[in-house]
């Protein structure tokens, strides 16, 4: 499956790398955007209660806030990405403005913030135990956001369990799948990240490719 995944992928990606790659750039920046853009807000927002008695409290508010906000924001257009690598895997129509679809209204915001904070949440959970059954659950719930885009109907926790489902002994072949790109993550470090831009998508489209297998093999077995 995983020679069967990266293949798929390759395939999928020839002659629309300039699509996967254009995602990424744009995710990139997006984020980096928001989070500086948003910085200066911050500040003025400290500004006025400098020096009085309620300046610590107030500090950890807009802090929260930021880091809440830029959590949401970034979660929007994690969904937005894979959206784009799901299309790319089966081969079907996408456009690059498709990374910004979550974005559309506070409904689909909300949503995706808080499928990411929830399985966030469990995994860290898990990890308080110890660090490996951080990682199998980790590897457990990692097809839960591409359950939500194939299933937007379900609720967060009718994907992460199907997801579950889904991943019985199927983790070790992802674990797999993912070490081998460790050539890969590599270059990215070699070349200071610029090479990021074709792996991120090479990878993600791999993952999502991974997904359509397992779901077609749990369909037919059905």
């Amino acid at each position: 499956m995983i020679r069967d995944a990266k293949m798929g992928a390759r395939s999928s990606l020839d002659g629309r790398w300039k699509l996967g790659v254009g995602a990424t750039f744009i995710y990139i920046v997006c984020v980096l955007a928001f989070a500086y853009l948003t910085l200066g807000i911050v500040f003025l927002c400290m500004i006025p209660f400098i020096g009085s008695a309620f300046e610590s409290v107030w500090n950890v508010v807009v802090y929260v806030c930021y880091g809440l906000g830029i959590f949401v924001i970034s979660s929007s257009l994690v969904f937005g990405f894979l959206h784009i690598c799901m299309k790319l895997a089966r081969g079907e129509r996408t456009s690059i403005y498709d990374i910004f679809r979550y974005l559309h209204t506070a409904k689909q915001t909300w949503t995706t913030g808080k499928a990411v904070g929830l399985v966030s949440l469990y995994t860290c959970l898990w990890s308080l135990l110890l660090i490996v059954p951080g990682m199998i659950k980790a590897f457990s719930y990692s097809m839960t956001y591409f359950i939500l885009l194939e299933k937007p109907h379900y609720t967060i926790r009718q994907a992460m369990e199907e997801s579950n489902a889904l991943m019985k002994r199927q983790k070790r072949k992802l674990f797999l799948l993912i070490l081998s790109f460790t050539s890969w993550i590599l270059l990215c470090i070699l070349t200071c990240g610029i090479a990021c831009l074709w792996i991120i998508p090479y990878i993600c489209v791999t993952i999502s490719q991974f997904y359509l297998k397992l779901s077609q093999t749990e369909q037919i077995s059905v």
